[in-house]
């Protein structure tokens, strides 16, 4: 290693220490907290920067700004990244491909998180419209078979085979997963006051967030 490769080293790690809030370095891991011990392992997987990333939920235990930092540090990162969240904002500016795991099976959308929903709803749209078109052929099938179906001809046994196919189909297919967004917004009316804090205090770790906070929310506000 070059003394400018070391000193750049020593650079990346002072900025990844000091955008994750890691100050006391002669702090033993044992006595840091819960969300402290978090960001050091955070820490350390950065600065170790291997060619594949594996993040399980990083924001967790992180403020705004080193979401913010974070997110920019990903998007510009070497090696390849597999993350874990459901940060949806986060995987919008992180990510490029999302797998999703559903009814059994594993589907790759490419693209951020907008585009998923974007895609998962018409590929749900597509299926939608199969499944009507299956189901009616299946009502039409079904109502031949109660009329006394018999297999007197090759036609008539290949008809009352597509009849079992389908039956088979129909009682073997999950019911195809529909929430697309993990925040689902009530449409009901919720009165005249959502959120109403008064003096509201709250601080992560030791680092104070709101202090005497006052906040109205009412239907509608943005």
């Amino acid at each position: 290693m070059t003394q400018e490769d070391a000193w750049s080293a020593e650079t990346d790690i002072k900025t990844i220490l000091t955008q994750l809030h890691i100050d006391d370095l002669s702090m033993r891991v044992g006595d840091l907290s819960g969300g402290q011990q978090k960001r050091v392992g955070l820490a350390q997987v950065l600065i170790e920067s291997p060619d594949l990333l594996l993040l399980d939920e990083p924001t967790n235990h992180l403020d705004f700004d080193s979401i913010a930092w974070l997110e920019k540090y990903l998007s510009n990162y070497r090696g390849a990244l597999v993350v874990v969240t459901h940060d949806r904002y986060f995987l919008d500016r992180v990510t490029n491909r999302i797998f999703e795991l559903d009814r059994g099976r594993l589907f790759q959308y490419q693209g951020n998180y907008q585009a998923y929903v974007a895609k998962k709803a018409e590929q749900l749209e597509a299926e939608k419209s199969a499944n009507h078109k299956q189901a009616q052929l299946y009502k039409q099938e079904l109502a031949w078979m109660h009329a006394g179906a018999q297999a007197r001809s090759t036609k008539q046994q290949a008809r009352i085979n597509r009849f079992q196919t389908l039956q088979a189909a129909k009682d073997a297919a999950p019911e195809a997963n529909q929430q697309l967004d993990p925040i689902q917004i009530a449409s009901a009316r919720l009165g005249k006051k959502v959120i109403e804090m008064h003096h509201a205090s709250l601080q992560f770790d030791d680092q104070p967030i709101l202090k005497d906070f006052n906040w109205l929310v009412q239907p509608g506000t943005r």
